[in-house]
């Protein structure tokens, strides 16, 4: 054999093998990929189940803040109603105190009146 037909055939020999390998390389490169999306897809489940998570466990604690604000609110309201209700009742005894106080005063003015042993009786007889 020539050496032309040797190189022919080495040429095809080499074109074989580069063939080879650049499929082996796509293979290899393809099954790569999908273990790259295989894993990304993961990490996104992942992510989306902690995210679900947090939300819930986030939305349990604004409502559980949410509700001890309606009752300190309803807390507060109780204790100002009441509040109001005490002022009320004070107002009326110390309304009662005053009219009590004046009749008091009423009586002790007309026994000094009738009573001809003090000055409030002298003063008036004088006038």
């Amino acid at each position: 054999m020539s050496n032309a037909v040797w190189v022919v055939i080495a040429i095809v020999v080499l074109l074989i093998v580069v063939a080879l390998a650049a499929m082996a390389m796509r293979r290899n490169n393809a099954r790569t990929q999908e273990k790259h999306r295989a894993e990304a897809q993961s990490l996104r489940n992942r992510a989306a189940e902690e995210n679900a998570t947090t939300l819930r466990k986030r939305e349990a604690e604004a409502a559980e803040v949410e509700a001890n604000a309606r009752k300190a609110r309803a807390e507060a309201d109780s204790r100002a109603a009441r509040a109001e209700q005490l002022e009320a009742t004070a107002q009326e005894q110390q309304h009662d105190v005053n009219q009590s106080r004046e009749a008091v005063d009423d009586k002790l003015y007309r026994a000094d009146e009738l009573d001809p042993d003090t000055d409030a009786n002298r003063e008036a007889d004088r006038s």
